[in-house]
C-alpha cells in the first residue's frame, strides 16, 4: 500500500524528464552573438548602469548585429503632506531596445519599464542617495529581461 502511493509521483517525475522540459532561461548566452554596434542615447546615468551591468561585446566586424538601446527616467509627486511639501515621488525607468540585423532590418524591439515610489525628506543628500540606489535596483530589475528579449529573437 505504501508503494501505490509513490507510484503517480514516480510517474509524473518520468514523464517530466523524457518530454525534453528545459528551462527558457538555461541556456541564457550572448557570447555567440557578435554586435558591430551598440548604441546607448538617453540618461546618461542609466547609459552607465547598461554598459558596466549588460556585458553586451561590440565586435568591429561587419556581418554582426546592431542593438539601440534607448535610456529615460522621470520623476512626478505622488504625494503631498500638510504643509504642500512633496513626501513621495515616483521614479520611472524606461528602455527601450531595438535589435537590427546587418541590412537595418528590425528583428525585435520592446520597452521596458520599471518604476518604484521612493519617500522624500528634508535632507537632500539622504534623497539623492536614495535615488541613485533606487535607480540602480530598477536597472536591475530591468537588465536581465532586455538579455532575455535578445537570447529570445536568436532561439525563434
Amino acid at each position: 500500500m505504501k508503494y501505490l502511493k509513490k507510484i503517480p509521483l514516480l510517474f509524473f517525475l518520468i514523464l517530466t524528464i523524457s518530454c525534453g522540459f528545459q528551462p527558457i532561461l538555461k541556456d541564457l548566452d550572448l557570447s555567440r552573438i557578435s554586435f558591430k554596434q551598440i548604441n546607448y542615447t538617453g540618461d546618461q546615468r542609466l547609459i552607465f548602469l547598461a554598459k558596466s551591468n549588460l556585458n553586451l561585446r561590440k565586435n568591429n566586424s561587419t556581418n554582426g548585429y546592431i542593438l539601440d538601446l534607448s535610456f529615460s527616467e522621470s520623476k512626478s509627486t505622488s504625494s503631498l503632506d500638510s504643509a504642500g511639501n512633496p513626501n513621495k515621488e515616483q521614479l520611472t525607468v524606461n528602455i527601450g531596445m531595438i535589435l537590427k540585423d546587418n541590412n537595418n532590418k528590425i528583428i525585435t524591439q520592446d520597452r521596458f519599464e520599471g518604476s518604484r515610489t521612493i519617500n522624500v525628506t528634508s535632507s537632500l543628500s539622504a534623497d539623492d542617495q536614495r535615488l541613485t540606489l533606487e535607480r540602480l535596483n530598477i536597472a536591475n530589475e530591468i537588465f536581465p529581461r532586455i538579455l532575455f528579449s535578445i537570447n529570445l529573437a536568436f532561439k525563434e
